[in-house]
Parts: structure tokens; sequence; C-alpha cells
């Protein structure tokens, strides 16, 4: 019996459970590929054949249950068709993240996902040099699910880019409210280096937010209630942590000298200046205290 599946246009076929099942020919084909063998260096004749051998003992031991492999890639291609991976990265890199998960059933662009959520000092990558002993330990974890990745490395970067990319895609421009002086800087920032660096403060405030939260448990009510947050209207020095962050980040060139206004920027993320009159109040302040004449001359 054969059943079609149709996923996103994708037709997927059925039959008792089985799908293109992979031949032995085409297996060791398969295997010399990933292993980049090549048949014709005569002083690794005796190495290749062994590795043949190695290839047929590996395709009867481990791929005996092709019914079992072949549901699973079925699985595969329905996950992938309903994703919409393709066209969610940039062609080249889409396909290569479907490649990848296909083969080996691993999507790098999930696990990747998970270090940029986890890390915002990857939104202020710009070269190169700042992303290579990230996607050096990213490829180091993975390449025992992923044999061909340690080869890969470009790949690699690309959708990390991509991954970044997506992320910036719908974030807004800052209000007016930043002031010219500010919101200059962060639009030549972003022009010359592809760096938004007002998401990045956004970001780090909301990180410093969240692990002041604490909550209690009401016995009463039955529930959690938060008894105190961190309220940037109340702190005195060192706000959202500056001082740290910005030994982390002071060697790339647009923050250079401008520990002030990194720090500006992860205050305004945190006030309400449009429906909060103290945050309003506090903010005219603040920033005429923190620029000086600069503030009053760029905003008139």
């Amino acid at each position: 019996m054969i059943v079609y599946v149709l996923e996103n246009n994708i037709i997927i076929s059925v039959a008792e459970g089985r799908i293109n099942m992979m031949s032995l020919e085409e297996y060791i084909v398969k295997r010399k590929k990933q292993d980049k063998v090549n048949e014709f260096d005569i002083t690794k004749k005796t190495k290749n054949m062994a590795r043949c051998v190695r290839y047929v003992l590996d395709y009867f031991e481990q791929d005996i249950d092709p019914k079992k492999n072949d549901l699973e890639l079925a699985k595969r291609k329905s996950i992938i068709a309903k994703s919409q991976v393709l066209k969610e990265y940039d062609p080249e890199v889409g396909k290569w993240v479907v490649d990848i998960y296909e083969e080996y059933g691993v999507r790098l662009d999930w696990a990747a996902s998970k270090i940029i959520k986890n890390d915002h000092l990857c939104l202020l990558w710009y070269r190169v040099e700042d992303m290579r002993s990230c996607v050096e330990q990213f490829i180091n974890k993975n390449k025992t699910k992923v044999n061909p990745l340690i080869e890969q490395e470009k790949q690699v970067m690309m959708l990390f880019r991509e991954l970044i990319k997506k992320e910036l895609l719908n974030v807004d421009r800052p209000s007016a409210d930043l002031g010219k002086y500010l919101l200059d800087w962060v639009d030549s920032t972003l022009s010359k280096y592809g760096v938004n660096i007002e998401w990045f403060a956004f970001k780090m405030a909301l990180e410093v937010y969240y692990s002041g939260l604490k909550y209690e448990y009401d016995l009463f009510f039955q529930e959690s209630v938060r008894v105190k947050e961190y309220d940037v209207t109340k702190e005195k020095e060192n706000l959202f942590d500056i001082d740290n962050l910005y030994e982390q980040v002071r060697h790339y060139p647009f923050f250079e000298g401008k520990k002030t206004e990194l720090e500006m920027l992860m205050v305004h993320s945190k006030l309400d200046l449009k429906e909060n009159a103290e945050h309003k109040a506090f903010w005219d302040k603040y920033a005429k205290e923190k620029l000086g004449d600069l503030w009053e001359e760029t905003n008139g």
C-alpha cells in the first residue's frame, strides 16, 4: 500500500512504512562523500578498502531497520515543509540548514538561536573576528552530531548573521524623545557598522530588570506576588550595572568613550515618557545632568 502525504506542496510517499529505501551502493557513496575519500590516490588504496568494509558493516549493523529510518526521514521532511525554513533565511543558508537537518536530524538554526538569546553581546558583532570564538565553540559542541560541521565555519557564520538580521527585522527606530545627539549616534553606528546599539541597550537593561525582580508567595491568595523590581528612577549610581557592562564592550569602536551614552540608552529603554509624567521629569533632569550643555544645544 502506498500513501502520499502533501505537506506545503511537498509530496512524501510512504510504502508499507518505507520511503526511498537506501541501497548498499547508495549508502557507500554517501559515506565516501562524507569522509571525502579520494579513490584515485593509490597510496591510500589499503586504507580506502578498509573504509569500504567498515561502511558495509555499518550498513547492516546500524541501518538494518529501514522502516524506522525512512519514517524518521519522512518526519523530518514534514517538519521542514511546515517550518518554511527555506523562506526564513538567505537561500544558501536555508538550503544548508535543511540539508543538515534531513541528513542528521539536527536543527542548527534552533541551536544557534539559543546562543543569541542568552548572549546579547552577539548583537554587537560586525567583524569575523568578533564571531570566531563563539562559532568555534558552537562547532566543537555540535561536531559529534554533525560530522562535516568542522569544515563548515563559513556556513555557521552566515547562519549567525542571518539570525541576528532576523531578530532586528521588526525593531522600531528609537523615539524622538531620545534626543538628537543620541539618535545621531544610534543612526551613524547602524549605518557604519550594521549594529543596532539601541536594541542592544534595551536587551541588556531588560536582563538587569528581570534579575532584580523578587517574588514572595501569598498563602492567603495562593499566588506569587511581586515585592521588588528594578526602578531606575530610584537608583543612585551604577545604573543597570553599567560599570561591568562597559568593561565588556569598551573595545568596540562605537562604544569608545561612550559609557555615559550607553547608560542613557539603557535608562531610556525602561522609561515611559509618553504616559508617565514622573518618568518624563526624571529623564529631562537626568539627561541634562549627564550631557550638560550638549543636551541643551542638540535639543533646543
